[in-house]
Order: structure tokens, then sequence, then C-alpha cells
């Protein structure tokens, strides 16, 4: 006979179950915790599960790997790593700065320039690229002359057939250079040319006037047009005395060449204006400063007027300077065909005069004639 059997399961079956359920409710509350943002993992018996990670790629930024995240755009690493190309400068011709940071760099996205919303890709490089420093722009005037012929912008007495071309730079009017070219035979006659600049000039105009008619010498004289109008009788004198005459300008504006071009212009048309007024007609012209980048040539050159610079500067006008240092200067420096660059206004001209006549002897010593412009 089968007996039934009644009652609950064995008792050794319950621990068993009740572990299960527990190792159960562990896992949950790990799992829990563990996607909180910011949950610290569980420390238990059983390992917390991590959240999963952002994907990822690598690529080269500015020659260092770099790991970011999927998605990027070149933008967001610009940004990231603060890329910046150095931009490059404008110079002059000399060199100095113009504008600093004139030209930008690039950021490069595999050796080219990208698009800053290009999205990147696994392996990518990044670069910088700096901007180039670059020069002024240059301009240029050439000028072509006949057997004969005076040079324009004319720096001594040679005279001969050829082609002059003044370089320049476009924005800091600084001269690079001036080519002479000759096309033929070039003469140079055994004189010397005596200039005064910045005249008329109360006390120092008459006082090298003498020493120029007692040494039976005719100089040029390039006068400033505000003091023609303020002392047009040393003006007649210097006429009567049969010295040559050229304007100096109106103003004597410095620098020179960097004003704008209708100042240039309105300054050599007023300064030859005040000697016309006067009835001497002159054909020559000295800028000041001796600033002669193209655009000063060609405003001289719409007036008829030859552009004069000179062979020897004794730097008269600087202040402190010596007669002895002046007629030294002078005399180891003056050869055939020399332009002397001297000063009659603009200051205290003691020196000058009293240098003149030491200057006049020594290069007659030389057997050099005195001639006019």
């Amino acid at each position: 006979m089968i007996g039934r059997v009644t009652g609950r399961l064995a008792p050794q079956s319950e621990p068993a179950s009740w572990l299960r359920r527990g190792a159960l409710l562990l896992m949950l509350i790990a799992i829990v915790a563990g996607s909180a943002p910011g949950a610290l993992p569980v420390r238990s018996g059983f390992a917390a599960l991590p959240p999963a990670a952002s994907p990822r790629i690598r690529l080269e930024v500015n020659g260092r790997m770099r790991w970011v995240p999927l998605g990027w755009t070149l933008s967001d690493a610009i940004d990231r790593f603060g890329l910046h190309a150095p931009a490059g400068d404008l110079t002059a011709v000399n060199g100095k700065v113009l504008r600093r940071g004139a030209f930008p760099g690039q950021v490069l996205l595999n050796g080219v320039a990208a698009p800053q919303g290009a999205i990147l890709e696994a392996g990518a490089t990044i670069s910088l690229q700096p901007g180039r420093t670059r020069m002024e722009p240059l301009e240029r005037l050439v000028m072509n002359f006949g057997p004969g012929e005076v040079h324009n912008p004319q720096f001594s007495l040679e005279t001969g057939a050829g082609r002059e071309t003044i370089t320049a730079g476009a924005i800091s009017r600084k001269r690079l250079k001036v080519v002479f070219q000759p096309a033929g035979p070039i003469q140079m006659p055994n004189a010397v040319a005596l200039t005064f600049d910045d005249g008329p000039w109360p006390g120092s105009t008459r006082a090298v006037l003498a020493v120029l008619a007692k040494e039976h010498v005719k100089a040029t004289f390039f006068l400033i047009g505000r003091q023609v109008v303020r002392s047009p009788d040393l003006v007649r004198a210097e006429v009567d005395a049969g010295m040559t005459i050229g304007t100096h300008s109106f103003s004597h504006p410095q620098p020179f060449g960097l004003l704008p071009q209708a100042t240039i212009d309105r300054e050599v048309d007023q300064g030859l204006q005040t000697l016309t007024d006067m009835g001497i007609h002159t054909k020559l012209f000295r800028p000041p400063g001796g600033s002669m980048p193209p655009p000063v040539v060609a405003a001289a050159q719409a007036k008829g007027l030859r552009t004069v610079i000179w062979t020897v500067d004794p730097q008269d006008w600087r202040p402190g300077t010596t007669a002895d240092q002046i007629a030294a200067r002078v005399l180891s420096q003056v050869k055939p065909g020399s332009i002397v660059l001297l000063h009659d206004g603009g200051g205290d001209r003691s020196a000058t005069v009293a240098a003149l006549t030491r200057i006049i002897d020594g290069i007659k010593k030389r057997k050099l004639a005195f001639t006019t412009l």
C-alpha cells in the first residue's frame, strides 16, 4: 500500500533558495547604483558594471597623438587644443615692420585647408601653417636720357645717354635703389657744385653771399617758399649776385615722401609759385630730406622740374657741428662731378659760414672748378 506524502519540502533545500535570491538582489542593486550619474562603484563581492564609454578616434594634432570623440569637427579640435597659426608681417623694403600680423596663418587638415565644420576621421592630421611674412609691393620710375643730358634724379654732374630706374616701397616710400644703365659715353666735368638749402635766412644768407663774392664762386640756392615770402630782399640779393635758384618746397614738411600725393603736389606747386611771382623761373627742385620715391620725382616732373640730390653731405645742419668738422668732411669726399650739400637757412649757420672759405680753398687746390646746376 502506497502512503501519501504530506507537509513542506525537505528542510535542506531552503538555504540554497534564499542564497540565490539574495545574490540576484545584490546584482540588481549594483547595476542600478552603477548606472546612476556620479555613483561610486558598489564595493561588495560582486563588481559593479561600468557605464558605456563614448567611441573615440585617434589623430595627430600639431605633432602630438590625441584621442577625440567620434563626430568631432575641425572647429572642435581648434577650440579644445587652442590651435592658432602664427600670422606673418608686412615689412618695408628696409626690413622694418609696417603691419604686424597682416597675413594670417592656417590650420590644415591632412595638409590642406578645410572648412572648420569638416568631420574628423581616425588617423587624420591637423597641422599649423604660419602666415608668410611679405615685403611691401614695389613701385618703379624709369627715365631715359640722351647724350649730354643731365640725369634725373641728379646725384652728380655727370651727363650721358642711358636709362635710370628708381625702385622704392609702394607703402613706406623708402628708396630701395637707383640704377643707371649707360647707353653710351659718360661725361664727368672737372668741377664741383656748391648748393645751399633752407634759405633765404636773415644774417646767414648774406654772410654766405659775401664769402662767395670774395672767392669769385657761384653756387645754387634751393629756397623754401615761405622763406621767400618773408625775405624777398634776400632772394633778390642772390639773383643779383648771379646765383642759380631752385625750389625746396613751400614749407619743408618731413618725411616728405610719406605725405599724401595731394600734399606733395601742393608743396611743389606752391614752392615754385613763390619764385614765379618774383619773376624767377627755375627747373630745379630739391625735395626736403632728399626724399625721392617715384611719386615725388613724378610730381616735380609734372611741373617741369628736375630733382636734384647731392654727392657730399657734411651734415652741417646738425646742432653742434663745428666749422672744422664741416670743412674736413667736405674735403675728404669731394671729387670731380660732386654736388655738395650745405645750408644757409634753418637755424644758426655760423659754422657753415666759417667753414666755407676753407672748403673753397681746398677745392681750388685740387684744380677743380666751380659750377652751378
